[in-house]
């Protein structure tokens, strides 16, 4: 008998195609709600997630024949990994499949803030004016530290590059055992404060969760622990920093 899969998040038409050739059988059913997913999921072998699609332990009450669960993506906070584990289902992800786009899209961001692109676009397409060039000259980012929190695979990605862009980088991931990474090139601290307090520029590359939330908060913020002009490259989870309190920061 053919294994089903339910595929409840939105894919693209190459993962898709990948489903068909593989013979198994699959029906896709996006938007469902934690109620509806919980209905559906035990009619399947298999499910089949990304962000928007949340399985929260009553997702899970009466799994029936469910027996994976796959993130077509590299966090899984958005699934009872404890809810799934009692019940005998295992918990997958693709832990390398973005590693490049985000590494770059982190650098993308890097390169538009400290050039202040996103402003002078603003400026320029806001109809005809004076064009305040001095306004909007920005900064270089060589010569300049990077701070790097969240030594993973993207957080290393991040880090090589930017060693090639002549940047100096640090890291900080309480997970990382050694006084460095990249082959001695990366520096490590251990006490996030210190850490940030060498950063021109730093970057987050961690999951969601407790231990990382607001790591960017108002007392550091206020507290004289950071340098005036750094740049914050958020390409993780959004709890990771405290959005209001950097909204006060900046006005």
């Amino acid at each position: 008998m053919a294994q089903r899969i339910l595929v409840a998040d939105e894919l693209a038409p190459e993962g898709l195609e990948a489903l068909k050739a593989s013979g198994m059988q699959y029906d896709e059913k996006t938007g469902l709600t934690p109620e509806q997913l919980a209905a559906e999921v035990g009619n399947y072998d298999a499910l089949i997630v990304r962000s928007k699609a949340k399985v929260p332990a009553k997702v899970l009450a009466n799994p029936g024949k469910l027996r994976i669960i796959a993130r077509a993506g590299v966090g899984v906070d958005t699934i009872d990994l404890d809810a799934a584990t009692s019940k005998g289902i295992l918990v997958i992800n693709t832990a390398a499949a973005s590693t490049l786009s985000t590494a770059e899209h982190a650098l993308a961001l890097m390169f538009a803030l400290a050039r202040k692109i996103p402003g002078g676009h603003a400026h320029v397409s806001a109809g005809p004016a004076k064009w305040e060039k001095a306004r909007y000259q920005g900064t270089q980012l060589a010569g300049k530290t990077l701070g790097v929190v969240g030594l993973g695979r993207i957080g290393q990605t991040v880090a090589s590059r930017a060693l090639a862009m002549e940047m100096k980088v640090i890291g900080f991931d309480p997970f990382f055992s050694g006084q460095s990474a990249l082959e001695g090139r990366v520096p490590l601290f251990r006490d996030f404060d210190q850490f940030l307090a060498q950063c021109d520029v730093i970057t987050f590359h961690v999951p969601g969760g407790e231990n990382t939330r607001h790591l960017i908060n108002r007392e550091r913020l206020f507290g004289g622990k950071v340098k005036p002009n750094l740049l914050i490259i958020n390409d993780s989870r959004g709890e990771v920093i405290d959005e209001l309190a950097v909204a006060d920061a900046l006005k």
